[in-house]
């Protein structure tokens, strides 16, 4: 005998069939700080590894960087206490 599997929806056709993703909630509460840092490439480097590592030990976590025109656009979070 064949073992199949029940999706929750019966009524969802093979096809139709996307995986459940796990939902986790926590009853804790958090607050997230944000840095934005802005730099003009043609006056100045880009942030480099010894000045990104530093923002790092200061509890920043580096989420985006893209370059528009001349300048580089930086945007950092880190979790509040």
């Amino acid at each position: 005998m064949e073992k199949q599997l029940m999706h929750p929806n019966p009524n969802t056709s093979d096809q139709d069939l996307s995986p459940i993703v796990p939902v986790v909630y926590e009853d804790q509460e958090y607050h997230l700080e944000y840095k934005y840092i802005r730099q003009n490439l043609d006056e100045e480097e880009a942030l480099g590894e010894k000045r990104l590592n530093e923002l790092a030990d200061e509890g920043w976590e580096l989420v985006s960087v893209f370059n528009k025109d001349a300048f580089a656009h930086y945007y950092f979070k880190r979790l509040v206490s």
